[in-house]
């Protein structure tokens, strides 16, 4: 069992997600605070074992993952961040039955504006191929059925972009198996609106000194899309991994934003055409407005074209 082989402290809270949600600024913040650990690795998906995720892009094995939190020593809280926990059936489960009294951190954005978002990202690394992200959207039902997958994707599940953002069922899974009390769902918009007053009640949640405050700057802003170098690293992930294990986090964000001065990035609006969203917009009310009785939250900015 995962828990007998741990020898060093395990997580005993994590951030299940969702992509494109501010996971990686929580994830940084939290690392701040002295009586928290966060594995340096942020997004190892040891657990969501529904999904074949190909080993350079995760940690399956258990003495991996325990090392991950080897240096965590006598700090009160140890997490790590792993977004697909959330979009996981199994996720929920297996985090129960590793950890029961885990505490389970959830962010949330407009659904729409999320699959936007991360139809760029996953243009970034490879895991889609369709620039256009209404085509991209279209292509769900032949992707549903195995078809028209990138070569180089590591996620195929992830590009039924529908299902990702259909969150209400998604959340209903971490209250069934861990209890309301023990799940904090934090809405994006908020975060980015007042950090400082979320992060105040995240540590609250956490039971750790909420005094601390860390530096609030943006961590994983929208990058820019360079196809070439993107398939280059995506067919050698094993590169990207050593990356990010041997280069300290702040060169490489400055690598990685001086590239597209070099090579010529595609050009993509940071925002969704208003009119496209119009259209998308009705086949997505009835999930916001679900998500919105379970959370006890006025979502209806999230309703509006």
């Amino acid at each position: 069992m995962m828990s007998a082989r741990l020898t060093t402290p395990g997580p005993n809270f994590f951030i299940v997600g969702a992509a494109k949600c501010g996971t990686t600024s929580l994830h940084d913040y939290l690392s701040r605070h002295p009586d928290v650990f966060m594995s340096r690795l942020k997004e190892p998906h040891f657990f969501a074992r529904d999904f074949d995720i190909p080993a350079d892009w995760c940690v399956r094995d258990c003495r991996r993952y325990a090392k991950l939190f080897a240096d965590a020593g006598q700090r009160r809280r140890v997490g790590e961040a792993s977004v697909w926990y959330i979009y996981s059936r199994t996720a929920a489960a297996e985090l129960r039955q590793f950890r029961p009294d885990a505490r389970i951190i959830v962010m949330l954005r407009d659904p729409i504006d999320t699959m936007y978002s991360l139809h760029g990202q996953f243009l970034w690394n490879c895991n889609e191929d369709i620039l256009d992200f209404e085509e991209a959207l279209a292509a769900e039902v032949d992707r549903e059925r195995g078809l028209r997958i990138p070569a180089e994707a590591h996620m195929p599940p992830a590009l039924l972009y529908s299902q990702v953002v259909d969150f209400a069922p998604q959340v209903q899974r971490y209250f069934d198996a861990f209890g309301r009390e023990n799940v904090m769902v934090i809405l994006f918009d908020e975060f980015v609106k007042d950090t400082a007053g979320v992060y105040r009640r995240v540590l609250e949640f956490l039971d750790v000194d909420q005094t601390f405050q860390p530096d609030f700057r943006v961590v994983n802003a929208a990058k820019p899309i360079t196809p070439r170098l993107n398939r280059f690293l995506a067919r050698r992930p094993w590169l990207r991994s050593a990356l990010h294990r041997l280069v300290p986090g702040p060169v490489l964000r400055q690598v990685n934003y001086a590239l597209p001065r070099v090579i010529k990035p595609v050009a993509r609006a940071p925002r969704i055409d208003p009119q496209l969203r119009s259209r998308l917009l009705p086949s997505f009310v009835p999930k916001i407005e679900a998500l919105a009785r379970l959370i006890d939250r006025d979502l209806s900015p999230w309703c509006r074209p």
